[in-house]
């Protein structure tokens, strides 16, 4: 046989070889140099392994010598391998090392330790699961490193157990994404601290401009607004310099606030808030609104580098501390204050608040005409799509319609009429949707009406919780203004005889306006197409009303769960 005979077989027993057979190869002799290196995994060595089959592979003559020649190598491998001796650091050198890192990272570690549920959560809200399963694998990944330095509780530094190649590694890792996670978690957990953090940055970054152009841009349109601002309020005295307004802020907004004394506190257990605590808050607000002026102040000027250093910051914890203090005394205030009782004639003394359906058009530049040109939103009267009969209501809307303590009354079979009833203390508001019509009357306390309550209370036996009351029947404004009624109003307590007919026009007059703001909740629904978007709309309007007639009325109401 000839050299070029040999060759043609050569090549010709290599192109029947499989590339998956020679993967196969390639696999287990990762496997078997892996286990010949302790700490080593076969994903590690798959790299050293393909270079191992392609120099065998590359020299084998037949299959046969493939196979004979991968066996006896890898079994004289197996026999003569010497593991490499890394040159072992002083155990002093590493735990001063992991000294120096505890000290450097232990801090921000364990802060975000402290906060990674927190934020892991704000993640998944913000960002969805897969975001979220990253950053708890990073924080994970923290966790282990915090163990290897001692800095969680109750573990102490792996001197003993860590050698200088994996000390190295850490180390890599410390610096190059503690400070990638931290950032992360801030921005998502603590957002006094993030705002604190990014004051002081751009103070800096400020400070530190080559190019000051930037700043004085911002310094000039700062500057324009606070003199349109002033010049709207008709503020006849001179405006001060950017300097000057800053220094006079600033030293209004450190004004010393006296602390309460220790007779004041015993005071303030016994009785609940004292003048003195009320007294502070207000020196806080004070204080608060000046460092407001600190912040326009500083972004007039334009040579930011003339500001005393930290004015931001300072501002910052000015307002942090004024907000803290006048939390406290509010709460002091409401678990101290006897609960505010809702009274009959709060349902036409607080009425319903809501923007004017009347809208200005911008002019731009243009003088003002002689005659304002207004703009209505489309009126809406009737709901189109939501709880209208052989409609199914959407579970969603059961869940917010319960939390927020709506009752659904939709008679059977068919769902015409359905409408809602909120309850107060001392009297109940139906809102009907066809047409959109809210009706305020005052509680019934007749024996009649609540027994037709108890047999209205015995029929709820819906699956989707929805209230039915096959009898309902339509209750005049009168409703609990008989002769017989009690009622007590503007301070006077009298028989319906006397005060009924009064309070039906009050009434009346209430159920217009909230009817009025109803419709106004719905006018945003005049334009959707689909029945799902005006579905959808239609019951985004009906719960921003009801939240608003619940906070009208009980200023501290909360859903319930």
């Amino acid at each position: 046989m000839t050299d070029a005979t040999a060759t043609a077989a050569d090549a010709d027993w290599r192109a029947s070889v499989q590339q998956s057979y020679r993967n196969a190869e390639v696999r287990e002799i990762s496997k078997v140099l892996a286990a010949l290196e302790p700490g080593a995994t076969p994903a590690s060595k798959l790299r050293l392994a393909s270079q191992f089959e392609a120099t065998v592979f590359n020299t084998a003559t037949s299959l046969e010598n493939y196979r004979k020649t991968l066996a006896k190598r890898l079994k004289k491998l197996q026999k003569n391998y010497v593991p490499p001796v890394a040159a072992a650091a002083p155990t002093t050198d590493i735990q001063s090392t992991i000294k120096e890192l505890r000290n450097h990272y232990g801090e921000d570690l364990l802060y975000i330790l402290k906060h990674a549920d927190t934020a892991v959560a704000e993640m998944k809200a913000k960002y969805g699961e897969e975001k979220a399963v990253q950053l708890r694998q990073h924080t994970d990944g923290v966790r282990i490193w915090a163990t290897d330095l001692g800095v969680l509780p109750g573990t102490e530094e792996n001197a003993k157990g860590i050698t200088a190649e994996q000390l190295e590694k850490l180390k890599t890792y410390l610096e190059r994404k503690t400070e990638n996670i931290r950032a992360h978690i801030v921005k998502l957990a603590d957002a006094d601290r993030f705002l604190a953090e990014t004051l002081a940055k751009k103070e800096t970054d400020f400070a530190e401009l080559a190019n000051p152009q930037p700043s004085k841009i911002l310094a000039q349109c700062a500057q324009r607004r606070h003199e349109h601002l002033y010049e709207k309020l008709h503020k006849t005295k001179p405006l001060q310099k950017p300097n000057e307004l800053l220094a006079d802020a600033m030293e209004k907004a450190q004004a010393s606030v006296p602390l309460p004394t220790r007779s004041v506190s015993q005071q303030q257990l016994r009785e609940g808030l004292s003048e003195a605590d009320i007294t502070r808050a207000l020196k806080h607000l004070d204080k608060m609104r000046a460092a407001g002026t600190v912040c326009l102040a500083y972004m007039s000027i334009a040579d930011k580098k003339t500001v005393p250093p930290k004015t931001l910051v300072k501002a910052n914890q000015i307002v942090n501390e004024g907000i803290q203090v006048c939390q406290d005394v509010l709460k002091t205030q409401r678990e101290n204050s006897p609960p505010v009782k809702l009274t009959l004639e709060d349902a036409w003394m607080k009425p319903l608040v809501f923007t004017t359906d009347e809208v200005v058009e911008d002019t731009g530049d243009a003088p003002p005409s002689k005659r304002r040109r207004l703009t209505s939103k489309r009126p809406v009267i009737r709901c189109r799509v939501l709880l209208t009969p052989n409609r199914k209501v959407p579970s969603n809307l059961l869940s917010a319609l319960k939390r927020k303590g709506a009752k659904l009354i939709r008679p059977e079979p068919f769902g015409v009429g359905s409408h809602l009833l909120l309850n107060f203390e001392c009297f109940e508001m139906v809102i009907y949707l066809v047409p959109l019509v809210v009706l305020i009357r005052a509680k019934e306390n007749s024996t009649e009406s609540r027994t037709t309550e108890d047999q209205t209370q015995a029929d709820l036996n819906h699956r989707d919780q929805i209230y039915d009351e096959n009898r309902h029947r339509w209750k005049p404004l009168h409703q609990g203004l008989t002769d017989n009624s009690k009622l007590e109003v503007w301070g006077a307590t009298a028989d319906g005889r006397t005060l009924g007919y009064i309070v039906q026009e009050r009434l009346r007059d209430a159920s217009a306006h909230a009817t009025h703001a109803l419709r106004q909740c719905f006018s945003s629904t005049a334009k959707a197409t689909g029945d799902f978007e005006t579905e959808i709309l239609e019951a985004t309007a009906l719960l921003e009303f009801i939240k608003i007639a619940r906070t009208t009325y009980i200023p501290d109401w909360v859903d319930l769960d």
